[in-house]
């Protein structure tokens, strides 16, 4: 398995909290509205899976999602009956319960099914209508990337919210571009590292399907550019930039060989023009000695 680069990781991290501290500074009149860590990874070819409305779910180490959470719970029961449940099972962060009817009619137009979407940080939904909701709740719930999170309710609410908040959910879609939270500002740094370290391969798993597919993974938050971590070069092109690299070494040999050789023969010629004059000083010598 590729390394996670964690001491990369570290250091985007850092530099993601940084640029958050910078802009809270330089917009002290900007209401902060996102104030999430997110890994993205794009890959090499388009997801092999067809794309689907169950989002996929990755455990996570901690809950990235603020303490202050506010939860929308669309049910098949009735309301009333969930928030008497609620209530028993002390479970502060439901604050609304709605029904599939309720999206048909009291939330039916755009700008109501916005308003919702703007109200709550999450949305669940039981999953034995799971697979309404995505068609009743529209572009809105698209756009903002809250579309509900199936749970099952036969069990114990409490303990089955707490378990979703210590998950976040990715998409699987027809793209090469794939983002999950995994975060927030008000964490501390260690805990995003090992979100980070838990998330990277569950979402190579569900997303690349296998590591060589992975293009680039990185981090970033609402507003910052991506700070890449992991980048990986499509099956082939590795070994071929290795092997121009070792053509252009060769090239490069050649030249110095061919100076070396250069340098030899103009020594040799050199050599050769002494001896030859050396030559000539002798053989007069003699011719004068003769006479």
């Amino acid at each position: 398995m590729t390394q996670l680069d964690l001491k990369q990781a570290k250091k985007a991290i850092s530099a993601l909290y940084k640029h958050q501290a910078n802009k809270a500074n330089n917009d002290l009149l900007e209401d902060e509205t996102d104030s999430s860590i997110s890994i993205q990874i794009s890959t090499h070819a388009i997801n092999k899976h067809k794309p689907k409305a169950k989002p996929k779910k990755i455990t996570l180490k901690h809950s990235p999602y603020p303490s202050n959470i506010e939860i929308c719970l669309i049910t098949k029961s009735n309301p009333t009956e969930i928030e008497a449940l609620i209530k028993k099972q002390n479970v502060p962060f439901i604050k609304k319960v709605i029904t599939p009817l309720m999206l048909k009619t009291t939330y039916k137009t755009y700008e109501s099914k916005r308003k919702l979407a703007a109200s709550y940080d999450l949305f669940l939904a039981d999953d034995r209508i799971s697979h309404l909701v995505p068609e009743l709740f529209g572009k809105s719930f698209l756009a903002r990337n809250k579309i509900p999170i199936p749970v099952k309710m036969n069990g114990s609410l409490k303990n089955t919210v707490e378990k979703t908040l210590k998950c976040t959910f990715a998409k699987v879609n027809a793209g090469t571009v794939t983002s999950i939270k995994i975060g927030n500002f008000g964490m501390k740094q260690s805990e995003i590292l090992e979100n980070y370290e838990a998330a990277v391969p569950q979402l190579v798993e569900h997303i690349a399907v296998e590591w060589k597919n992975v293009n680039i993974i990185g981090l970033k938050s609402n507003g910052s550019p991506l700070l890449p971590i992991i980048c990986i070069l499509p099956e082939g092109k590795e070994e071929a930039e290795k092997k121009e690299e070792t053509k252009e070494e060769s090239k490069e040999d050649e030249k110095e060989s061919e100076k070396k050789k250069k340098k030899v023969e103009k020594k040799t010629a050199e050599v050769k023009k002494i001896q030859k004059k050396v030559g000539k000083k002798n053989a007069q010598k003699k011719k004068g000695g003769k006479k």
